[in-house]
Protein backbone atom coordinates (compact mmCIF):
# COMPACT_ATOMS: atom_id res chain seq x y z
CA UNK A 1 0.00 0.00 0.00
CA UNK A 2 2.67 2.76 1.10
CA UNK A 3 4.69 1.47 -2.16
CA UNK A 4 1.81 2.22 -3.97
CA UNK A 5 1.04 6.03 -2.80
CA UNK A 6 4.54 6.73 -3.37
CA UNK A 7 4.63 6.17 -6.42
CA UNK A 8 1.48 8.43 -7.09
CA UNK A 9 2.95 10.96 -5.34
CA UNK A 10 6.02 10.70 -8.03
CA UNK A 11 3.59 10.72 -10.42
CA UNK A 12 1.92 13.57 -9.19
CA UNK A 13 5.82 15.75 -8.68
CA UNK A 14 6.58 14.62 -12.48
CA UNK A 15 3.55 15.59 -13.98
CA UNK A 16 3.61 19.20 -12.40
CA UNK A 17 7.33 19.06 -13.31
CA UNK A 18 6.47 18.73 -17.25
CA UNK A 19 3.72 21.32 -17.20
CA UNK A 20 6.01 23.83 -15.44
CA UNK A 21 8.89 23.00 -18.10
CA UNK A 22 6.24 23.88 -20.68
CA UNK A 23 5.22 27.08 -19.45
CA UNK A 24 8.52 28.36 -19.08
CA UNK A 25 9.06 31.19 -22.14
CA UNK A 26 11.87 29.21 -23.87
CA UNK A 27 9.92 25.95 -24.18
CA UNK A 28 6.68 27.17 -25.33
CA UNK A 29 5.72 27.98 -28.61
CA UNK A 30 4.48 32.04 -28.79
CA UNK A 31 1.09 31.96 -30.64
CA UNK A 32 0.64 34.85 -33.52
CA UNK A 33 -0.54 38.24 -32.37
CA UNK A 34 -3.86 38.52 -33.71
CA UNK A 35 -4.08 40.71 -37.54
CA UNK A 36 -6.33 43.00 -36.51
CA UNK A 37 -4.95 43.62 -32.47
CA UNK A 38 -3.77 47.62 -32.43
CA UNK A 39 -0.42 47.02 -31.66
CA UNK A 40 3.04 49.20 -32.41
CA UNK A 41 4.30 47.69 -36.09
CA UNK A 42 7.39 47.01 -34.59
CA UNK A 43 5.31 44.09 -31.96
CA UNK A 44 3.54 42.35 -35.10
CA UNK A 45 5.07 39.42 -36.89
CA UNK A 46 7.11 39.78 -39.61
CA UNK A 47 5.54 38.78 -42.80
CA UNK A 48 7.59 38.70 -46.36
CA UNK A 49 6.21 41.07 -48.72
CA UNK A 50 4.75 39.21 -52.05
CA UNK A 51 6.74 40.23 -55.40
CA UNK A 52 4.52 40.12 -58.06
CA UNK A 53 6.21 40.49 -61.30
CA UNK A 54 5.12 43.50 -63.31
CA UNK A 55 3.01 43.79 -66.77
CA UNK A 56 3.88 45.65 -69.17
CA UNK A 57 0.36 46.16 -70.14
CA UNK A 58 -3.02 46.49 -67.63
CA UNK A 59 -6.47 47.31 -67.91
CA UNK A 60 -7.23 50.14 -70.20
CA UNK A 61 -3.63 49.95 -72.15
CA UNK A 62 -4.20 46.19 -72.87
CA UNK A 63 -7.60 46.09 -73.79
CA UNK A 64 -8.17 49.59 -75.61
CA UNK A 65 -4.41 49.42 -77.24
CA UNK A 66 -5.75 49.17 -81.00
CA UNK A 67 -4.30 47.37 -84.09
CA UNK A 68 -3.32 47.69 -87.69
CA UNK A 69 -5.15 44.84 -89.29
CA UNK A 70 -5.09 43.73 -92.90
CA UNK A 71 -9.00 43.70 -93.18
CA UNK A 72 -11.26 45.84 -91.02
CA UNK A 73 -13.68 44.39 -89.14
CA UNK A 74 -16.54 43.63 -90.26
CA UNK A 75 -19.33 46.16 -89.42
CA UNK A 76 -22.93 43.88 -89.28
CA UNK A 77 -22.64 43.92 -85.45
CA UNK A 78 -23.00 47.29 -84.15
CA UNK A 79 -24.28 50.00 -81.46
CA UNK A 80 -27.65 51.20 -82.90
CA UNK A 81 -29.17 53.74 -79.85
CA UNK A 82 -28.62 54.39 -76.23
CA UNK A 83 -31.03 55.20 -73.61
CA UNK A 84 -30.08 58.30 -72.99
CA UNK A 85 -29.28 59.08 -76.53
CA UNK A 86 -32.05 61.93 -76.41
CA UNK A 87 -29.37 64.27 -74.31
CA UNK A 88 -26.53 62.73 -75.07
CA UNK A 89 -24.54 61.41 -78.46
CA UNK A 90 -21.34 60.54 -76.90
CA UNK A 91 -21.29 57.50 -74.48
CA UNK A 92 -19.09 56.12 -71.50
CA UNK A 93 -19.14 53.39 -68.96
CA UNK A 94 -22.20 52.94 -67.02
CA UNK A 95 -24.48 53.60 -69.95
CA UNK A 96 -27.18 51.22 -72.04
CA UNK A 97 -26.91 51.09 -75.33
CA UNK A 98 -28.79 49.00 -78.02
CA UNK A 99 -27.37 46.56 -80.16
CA UNK A 100 -28.39 45.46 -83.80
CA UNK A 101 -28.43 41.67 -82.80
CA UNK A 102 -30.62 39.14 -80.63
CA UNK A 103 -31.60 35.75 -80.29
CA UNK A 104 -32.17 35.68 -83.95
CA UNK A 105 -27.95 35.42 -83.99
CA UNK A 106 -27.65 33.58 -80.82
CA UNK A 107 -26.84 36.25 -78.07
CA UNK A 108 -27.41 35.18 -74.88
CA UNK A 109 -27.31 37.84 -71.62
CA UNK A 110 -23.78 38.28 -69.90
CA UNK A 111 -21.92 37.76 -73.55
CA UNK A 112 -19.30 40.56 -74.24
CA UNK A 113 -17.84 42.11 -76.78
CA UNK A 114 -15.25 44.53 -77.81
CA UNK A 115 -16.12 48.33 -79.34
CA UNK A 116 -14.03 49.41 -81.79
CA UNK A 117 -14.09 52.11 -84.69
CA UNK A 118 -11.98 51.55 -87.59
CA UNK A 119 -10.05 54.62 -88.99
CA UNK A 120 -9.12 53.79 -92.52
CA UNK A 121 -5.93 52.50 -94.26
CA UNK A 122 -2.85 53.50 -92.89
CA UNK A 123 0.44 53.51 -95.23
CA UNK A 124 3.80 54.01 -93.58
CA UNK A 125 6.28 56.40 -94.66
CA UNK A 126 9.15 54.57 -93.85
CA UNK A 127 8.43 50.76 -95.52
CA UNK A 128 10.92 50.24 -98.15
CA UNK A 129 10.27 46.02 -98.30
CA UNK A 130 7.70 44.56 -98.71
CA UNK A 131 5.36 47.67 -99.39
CA UNK A 132 3.99 50.53 -97.88
CA UNK A 133 0.56 49.44 -96.67
CA UNK A 134 0.15 48.21 -93.13
CA UNK A 135 -3.51 47.70 -92.87
CA UNK A 136 -6.65 49.52 -91.65
CA UNK A 137 -5.89 50.93 -88.22
CA UNK A 138 -8.80 49.92 -85.82
CA UNK A 139 -9.15 52.11 -82.51
CA UNK A 140 -10.07 50.04 -79.41
CA UNK A 141 -13.29 51.97 -77.23
CA UNK A 142 -13.98 49.68 -74.74
CA UNK A 143 -15.91 46.84 -73.56
CA UNK A 144 -19.70 46.12 -72.98
CA UNK A 145 -21.84 43.62 -71.90
CA UNK A 146 -25.28 42.03 -72.92
CA UNK A 147 -27.75 42.27 -69.92
CA UNK A 148 -30.90 41.77 -72.20
CA UNK A 149 -32.35 40.22 -75.58
CA UNK A 150 -34.64 40.57 -77.60
CA UNK A 151 -35.21 38.81 -81.09
CA UNK A 152 -33.09 40.86 -83.33
CA UNK A 153 -31.64 43.38 -80.78
CA UNK A 154 -29.91 43.29 -77.23
CA UNK A 155 -29.56 45.48 -74.20
CA UNK A 156 -25.97 46.03 -73.18
CA UNK A 157 -24.12 48.30 -70.22
CA UNK A 158 -20.72 49.61 -71.69
CA UNK A 159 -18.57 48.06 -68.27
CA UNK A 160 -15.31 49.28 -70.01
CA UNK A 161 -14.62 52.71 -71.53
CA UNK A 162 -11.33 54.04 -72.62
CA UNK A 163 -13.16 56.90 -74.95
CA UNK A 164 -16.12 57.81 -75.97
CA UNK A 165 -18.77 55.72 -77.74
CA UNK A 166 -20.71 56.65 -80.47
CA UNK A 167 -24.15 55.57 -82.49
CA UNK A 168 -22.58 53.01 -84.90
CA UNK A 169 -19.21 51.86 -83.96
CA UNK A 170 -18.30 48.25 -84.48
CA UNK A 171 -18.95 45.33 -82.48
CA UNK A 172 -16.50 42.40 -82.53
CA UNK A 173 -16.49 39.38 -79.97
CA UNK A 174 -14.56 39.79 -76.75
CA UNK A 175 -10.93 38.29 -76.39
CA UNK A 176 -9.69 37.65 -73.11
CA UNK A 177 -5.92 39.01 -73.39
CA UNK A 178 -3.07 38.73 -71.41
CA UNK A 179 0.14 40.95 -71.12
CA UNK A 180 4.00 39.53 -71.37
CA UNK A 181 6.07 40.39 -68.00
CA UNK A 182 8.77 43.15 -68.34
CA UNK A 183 12.01 43.29 -66.19
CA UNK A 184 13.56 46.99 -65.98
CA UNK A 185 15.78 46.18 -63.11
CA UNK A 186 18.59 46.36 -65.58
CA UNK A 187 19.85 49.27 -67.08
CA UNK A 188 18.52 50.78 -70.15
CA UNK A 189 21.66 49.82 -72.70
CA UNK A 190 21.97 53.30 -74.10
CA UNK A 191 25.35 52.62 -75.40
CA UNK A 192 25.49 49.28 -77.48
CA UNK A 193 24.23 49.98 -80.79
CA UNK A 194 21.51 48.23 -82.49
CA UNK A 195 22.49 46.10 -85.14
CA UNK A 196 19.62 46.31 -87.43
CA UNK A 197 19.09 42.43 -88.52
CA UNK A 198 15.56 43.22 -87.73
CA UNK A 199 14.51 46.86 -87.79
CA UNK A 200 11.43 49.46 -88.24
CA UNK A 201 10.02 52.46 -87.29
CA UNK A 202 7.37 53.81 -85.25
CA UNK A 203 4.41 54.79 -87.57
CA UNK A 204 1.73 55.69 -85.36
CA UNK A 205 0.98 56.89 -81.41
CA UNK A 206 -2.50 55.56 -80.16
CA UNK A 207 -3.77 59.29 -79.81
CA UNK A 208 -1.61 60.58 -83.24
CA UNK A 209 0.53 62.21 -81.01
CA UNK A 210 4.07 63.28 -82.34
CA UNK A 211 5.77 62.98 -79.04
CA UNK A 212 6.18 60.48 -77.28
CA UNK A 213 6.71 59.16 -73.56
CA UNK A 214 6.80 55.88 -71.18
CA UNK A 215 3.62 54.34 -71.48
CA UNK A 216 3.01 55.53 -74.42
CA UNK A 217 0.72 53.16 -76.97
CA UNK A 218 2.30 52.86 -80.45
CA UNK A 219 2.50 51.17 -83.56
CA UNK A 220 5.77 49.74 -85.82
CA UNK A 221 5.90 48.42 -89.17
CA UNK A 222 7.12 45.34 -88.27
CA UNK A 223 5.25 41.93 -87.70
CA UNK A 224 4.49 38.38 -87.91
CA UNK A 225 5.60 38.44 -91.20
CA UNK A 226 8.90 39.70 -90.02
CA UNK A 227 9.26 37.37 -87.05
CA UNK A 228 7.69 39.57 -84.22
CA UNK A 229 6.52 37.77 -81.43
CA UNK A 230 4.22 38.67 -78.42
CA UNK A 231 6.63 40.10 -76.15
CA UNK A 232 9.46 40.96 -77.97
CA UNK A 233 11.66 43.73 -76.78
CA UNK A 234 12.72 46.54 -78.84
CA UNK A 235 15.35 49.45 -78.22
CA UNK A 236 14.32 52.68 -79.74
CA UNK A 237 17.54 54.75 -81.17
CA UNK A 238 18.35 57.39 -84.19
CA UNK A 239 21.16 57.00 -86.75
CA UNK A 240 22.56 60.56 -86.10
CA UNK A 241 21.95 62.17 -82.38
CA UNK A 242 20.47 65.54 -84.49
CA UNK A 243 17.80 63.25 -85.63
CA UNK A 244 14.60 64.44 -84.24
CA UNK A 245 15.88 67.28 -82.06
CA UNK A 246 12.98 69.95 -81.33
CA UNK A 247 15.53 72.70 -81.74
CA UNK A 248 17.40 73.64 -84.63
CA UNK A 249 20.64 75.62 -84.20
CA UNK A 250 21.54 78.00 -86.99
CA UNK A 251 23.48 80.45 -85.55
CA UNK A 252 26.73 79.63 -87.63
CA UNK A 253 26.71 82.92 -88.99
CA UNK A 254 26.94 84.51 -86.18
CA UNK A 255 30.23 82.41 -84.94
CA UNK A 256 31.38 83.44 -88.55
CA UNK A 257 30.93 87.07 -87.85
CA UNK A 258 32.92 86.83 -84.19
CA UNK A 259 35.88 84.86 -85.92
CA UNK A 260 36.89 87.26 -88.54
CA UNK A 261 37.08 90.19 -86.54
CA UNK A 262 40.86 90.68 -86.67
CA UNK A 263 43.07 92.78 -88.29
CA UNK A 264 44.91 90.37 -90.67
CA UNK A 265 44.60 86.90 -90.60
CA UNK A 266 48.13 86.16 -89.08
CA UNK A 267 47.01 86.80 -86.20
CA UNK A 268 44.64 83.64 -86.37
CA UNK A 269 47.32 81.35 -85.24
CA UNK A 270 48.24 78.31 -87.47
CA UNK A 271 46.46 75.71 -88.96
CA UNK A 272 46.00 73.65 -85.72
CA UNK A 273 44.32 76.99 -83.72
CA UNK A 274 40.93 77.26 -82.93
CA UNK A 275 40.76 80.81 -84.08
CA UNK A 276 42.60 79.68 -87.08
CA UNK A 277 39.96 78.72 -90.41
CA UNK A 278 36.90 78.45 -88.88
CA UNK A 279 34.60 75.49 -90.13
CA UNK A 280 30.54 75.42 -89.73
CA UNK A 281 29.01 73.24 -87.88
CA UNK A 282 27.68 71.41 -90.96
CA UNK A 283 30.74 71.27 -92.59
CA UNK A 284 32.17 68.97 -89.35
CA UNK A 285 29.36 66.85 -89.59
CA UNK A 286 29.56 66.34 -93.43
CA UNK A 287 32.78 65.25 -93.33
CA UNK A 288 32.43 62.86 -90.78
CA UNK A 289 32.44 59.33 -91.45
CA UNK A 290 29.87 58.02 -88.62
CA UNK A 291 28.96 58.25 -85.25
CA UNK A 292 27.31 56.10 -82.84
CA UNK A 293 23.70 55.36 -82.92
CA UNK A 294 21.46 57.25 -80.13
CA UNK A 295 19.67 54.98 -77.71
CA UNK A 296 16.61 57.06 -76.71
CA UNK A 297 14.47 54.29 -75.30
CA UNK A 298 12.44 50.91 -75.65
CA UNK A 299 9.49 49.24 -76.09
CA UNK A 300 7.78 45.71 -75.79
CA UNK A 301 5.13 44.26 -78.04
CA UNK A 302 2.14 43.42 -76.69
CA UNK A 303 0.05 42.09 -80.06
CA UNK A 304 1.11 41.48 -83.31
CA UNK A 305 -0.23 41.60 -86.76
CA UNK A 306 0.60 40.49 -90.13
CA UNK A 307 2.76 44.32 -91.21
CA UNK A 308 2.08 45.44 -87.84
CA UNK A 309 2.54 45.39 -84.26
CA UNK A 310 1.27 46.89 -81.29
CA UNK A 311 3.87 47.85 -78.46
CA UNK A 312 4.33 50.38 -75.44
CA UNK A 313 7.01 52.30 -74.73
CA UNK A 314 8.50 50.83 -71.43
CA UNK A 315 11.73 53.52 -70.63
CA UNK A 316 12.99 56.31 -72.18
CA UNK A 317 15.86 58.94 -72.13
CA UNK A 318 14.55 61.69 -74.03
CA UNK A 319 11.49 62.65 -75.84
CA UNK A 320 10.81 59.43 -78.36
CA UNK A 321 9.50 60.57 -81.37
CA UNK A 322 7.02 58.84 -84.45
CA UNK A 323 9.62 57.93 -87.14
CA UNK A 324 12.15 57.19 -84.47
CA UNK A 325 13.78 53.51 -85.57
CA UNK A 326 13.31 49.95 -83.73
CA UNK A 327 15.61 47.19 -83.29
CA UNK A 328 14.86 44.06 -82.06
CA UNK A 329 17.05 42.86 -79.07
Amino acid sequence: MREITCRSIFLKFSFVFLIGLAAAPGWAQTPPLPGNLPVAESAKDPVLPSVATPRVATGKDLYCAGYIRATAPSTEMKIIGGEEENRIAHFGQGDVVYLNIGRSRNIRAGMLFSVTRPMGKFRSPYKRVGGKDLGVYVRELGVLRVIAVQEKTATARIVVSCDDVQLGDVLVTFTEKSSPATDISQPLPRYQPAYEDLAGHIVLQREQHETIGPRDVVYIDLGTEDGVKVGDAFTIYRKKPDDGNVFNFNDDDVVLRQSSDYESDKFKGGKYSNTHPYEARQQVKNARSGVPQKIVGELIVIAVEGKSATAIVTRTTQEVHTGDWVRSR
